[in-house]
């Protein structure tokens, strides 16, 4: 069994908003700074990368390929609650086509 089938559906449309935040920023240069973690020294540092690494997981497991930089800066934008570089609607049909290349795939 696919341990990707099994997550609640709250949880696929929490990563298919995420997969949308990446695909809605088109910027060549990157925003992000990279921060090493060695060791995890707060609880805050372990949930992020939690987080990180469950949606690396689940991006995967479904074959979706990212660009890194694109990815930060939709999270980065989202998170800061700054302007998005695509509109709503735009991001939205975005999502329909993913949602539509997934489905194929099974």
């Amino acid at each position: 069994m696919n341990k990707y089938i099994t997550k609640p559906t709250s949880y696929n449309g929490f990563i298919s908003i995420l997969t949308l935040i990446m695909l809605s920023s088109c910027q060549s240069e990157s925003q992000y700074t990279h921060k090493p973690i060695s060791d995890f020294s707060n609880r805050r540092d372990s949930i992020s990368y939690s987080i990180g690494a469950d949606i690396g997981d689940n991006l995967i497991g479904q074959g979706m390929e990212i660009d890194y930089d694109a990815f930060f800066t939709g999270l980065k934008n989202g998170y800061e609650k700054k302007d998005h570089l695509l509109t709503m609607q735009d991001r939205k049909g975005l999502f329909k086509v993913i949602q539509n290349q997934m489905r194929d795939r099974q």
